[in-house]
C-alpha cells in the first residue's frame, strides 16, 4: 500500500506545513507566499514519513503582488463597467440623444437607434463579464477551502495510523 502512495508522484504529496496553523490564515489559500522544499527535510526513525503528506491546494500560482494587481484590475473593471453604464442611460452624462437625433436626421434615424441599442446590450455583457471575474474565482475558492479540509483530514488519519504502528 505504501508503494501505492510513493507511486502517485510529488505533485500531491509533500511534508507537513503546519497545515493546522494556516487553517485559519485565508492567504495560505489565496496565493503561495514562499516557496517549500520538500525533499530536504531529515527523517529520523520515529517521523512520519514524507510521502503520507499530501500538499493543500491553492487557488493560484500567483505571488501575493501579482494577486493584488489581479484584484485591483478585475474591481476597476467592474466598476468602469458599471459608471459607463450609468453614465450612458437617459440622464448620464454621457446620455444618447436617440430621439433629438433621429427627428433632425431623417436618413439615419434607425441606424442611431440601433447603434445606442448595440452600445447598452454590450454594456450589459461587459457587466455581466466583470462579474464572473469575481464569482468563478469565488467559486474555485470554495472548492478549494472544502477539498483542503479533506486533505487535512486525510493527513490526520494517516498520522495517526503511523503513529499506531510505531
Amino acid at each position: 500500500d505504501c508503494q501505492k502512495l510513493v507511486t502517485l508522484g510529488s505533485s500531491e504529496f509533500a511534508p507537513p506545513m503546519s497545515f493546522n496553523n494556516d487553517r485559519a490564515n485565508l492567504a495560505s489559500i489565496l496565493y503561495k507566499e514562499e516557496e517549500y522544499n520538500f525533499g530536504s527535510s531529515a527523517n529520523a526513525s520515529n517521523e512520519i514519513p514524507e510521502y503520507l503528506y499530501e500538499r493543500p491546494f491553492f487557488l493560484t500560482e500567483l505571488s501575493r503582488q501579482q494577486f493584488g494587481q489581479c484584484v485591483l484590475l478585475g474591481l476597476l473593471n467592474f466598476v468602469g463597467v458599471i459608471w459607463v453604464h450609468s453614465a450612458m442611460m437617459p440622464g448620464g452624462l454621457l446620455e444618447i440623444p436617440v430621439a433629438a437625433t433621429a427627428r433632425t436626421r431623417s436618413g439615419s434615424g434607425p441606424l442611431i437607434i440601433f447603434a445606442s441599442l448595440l452600445v447598452l446590450k454590450l454594456l450589459n455583457i461587459l457587466r455581466f463579464y466583470a462579474g464572473l471575474f469575481f464569482m468563478l474565482p469565488l467559486c474555485r475558492l470554495a472548492i478549494v477551502m472544502i477539498r483542503n479540509y479533506g486533505v487535512e483530514k486525510r493527513n490526520k488519519r494517516r498520522s495517526n495510523f503511523v503513529r499506531a504502528e510505531l
